[in-house]
């Protein structure tokens, strides 16, 4: 009777009422006990300690922490997940819970790491550092960091610094809508066995606001991947908003934005060996323009919002046919430079499916173009091919034109239609004096033939 209806039985039972208002003041202070309320107690196990304010989590061994509910909220002066070689520290907050750390958050400090903020909660702090090593935490460089944020209102604000894999293997995924928001600068892959990646999926946003001026380098030294797949990215610092890629050498950088994604900047630099893929989604580069130099690849189906410098290399589509849009909108000119010793490849299948850049601005292109017939496509005589179409001037004085793929019997050529703003490639008709020529031989064969019949009879 207690649990289908506690006021009844209190009510039932033969006390005096004195004896019954005292039960009735229990009851309810039983319903509505302090747990309940919103009082929250944090969930610990394993090797969790804490030092100099902070709080270590897989501490030289395992280690977890939990905060679930929008009652509990904690703060302290850093939050350290996997710390020392032997550490391994899983963090979780969910259900709106929240976490304040006056210095940093860092997710792995040689050891493995995993802080998971989902479901409505927040953490706040100055750094984030996801695969971090202090000099006073040893010398391997091995530590493995994970930072997932997830869900609708989940967010990390990182005042200042964002690094992912400063050393070892750092990741942040983002996903559903989760936002993180960091400062002036941040570091992808730092040193030479590093490797850094970032994932921002389905809804979610990364926000490198900058009030200093936003800097974010992927693979400076080490390995660098950024997926942006129906998500954003964007620096938003009106002065200096770049991404830089490969800044040192030896380093191993890809780009992905797909499915309505956006990489937002006011200036991209892709350096030595960065491959940077379009699927669908958009560039945008505010004021400046995106730049491909040094063994770099752009590649893809998508738009460039703002102007394209290649230094380097354009093959429009991926493993298949592609077409690539340079945008002007508002302020940003939509313009395509290509300079001497750059590379752009066309790729044709059939007289409908080729790869093309369209150009909303001007062309000046002093570059080498390769036009290559695939899959034993071989054109009639006539076809013709709009590779680029171009909205203002036109400046063609390409390096070389390689057209591939072709018999040799059959001959085709690039030139600018000025009528049409465009480059077109071409399979010409013979014209009147080649089919004079070839009525004039054939006339001859018949005629030498003739005797030798003649001969016979």
């Amino acid at each position: 009777m207690l649990e289908s209806n506690p006021i009844a039985f209190v009510v039932s039972l033969n006390l005096p009422r004195s004896i019954r208002y005292l039960a009735f003041a229990g009851l309810f202070c039983v319903v509505a006990n302090p747990t309940q309320a919103g009082i929250c107690t944090p969930s610990q196990s394993g090797a969790v300690t804490e030092a100099l304010g902070g709080l270590r989590v897989g501490d030289g061994g395992v280690g977890t922490y939990s905060l679930d509910g929008s009652s509990c909220s904690e703060s302290f002066s850093f939050l350290t997940a996997g710390f020392d070689n032997n550490g391994n520290g899983t963090v979780t907050l969910e259900n709106g819970a929240s976490l304040s750390l006056l210095n940093r958050l860092d997710v792995s400090q040689v050891g493995t790491g995993l802080v998971t903020v989902a479901s409505g909660s927040q953490v706040t702090t100055n750094d984030c550092r996801i695969s971090y090593r202090d000099g006073d935490t040893g010398s391997n460089p091995s530590g493995t960091g994970t930072l997932v944020v997830t869900g609708p209102n989940s967010g990390v604000t990182c005042n200042d610094e964002l690094q992912v894999g400063t050393d070892g293997m750092g990741t942040l995924e983002l996903s559903d809508g989760a936002q993180l928001t960091a400062g002036r600068t941040g570091l992808t892959g730092f040193e030479a066995n590093a490797t850094g990646e970032i994932r921002v999926l389905s809804g979610a946003s990364l926000d490198i606001t900058g009030s200093n001026g936003a800097t974010h380098i992927v693979g400076v030294r080490g390995s660098g991947r950024i997926d942006i797949d129906a998500g954003s990215l964007s620096f938003t610092s009106p002065t200096a908003g770049t991404l830089t890629t490969c800044t040192v050498g030896g380093c191993d950088v890809e780009i992905n934005v797909s499915n309505g994604g956006l990489l937002l900047a006011q200036f991209i630099v892709a350096n030595n060996n960065t491959m940077l893929t379009l699927d669908g989604g958009t560039i945008e580069t505010q004021q400046h323009s995106l730049q491909v130099a040094g063994n770099s690849i752009l590649r893809g189906s998508g738009d460039i919002v703002g102007d394209l410098d290649n230094r380097e290399s354009v093959f429009p589509g991926i493993d298949g046919i592609g077409q690539i849009a340079i945008v002007s909108d508002d302020d940003f000119d939509g313009n395509f430079s290509s300079s001497s010793g750059s590379n752009v490849e066309f790729e044709i299948t059939s007289g409908a499916s080729f790869d093309s850049i369209s150009v909303d601005r001007d062309l000046v292109f002093n570059g080498n173009v390769d036009v290559v017939f695939v899959d034993s496509f071989v054109p009639p005589s006539g076809s013709r091919f709009e590779i680029i179409t171009v909205g203002g001037g036109i400046s063609w004085s390409p390096n070389s034109v390689d057209i591939i793929g072709l018999p040799s019997e059959v001959l085709a050529e690039t030139m600018v239609v000025e009528e049409e703003s465009a480059i077109v490639v071409t399979v010409p008709e013979p014209d009147g004096r080649s089919m004079a020529l070839v009525a004039l031989i054939t006339s001859a064969l018949i005629r030498l033939r003739r005797p030798r019949h003649s001969l016979g009879n």
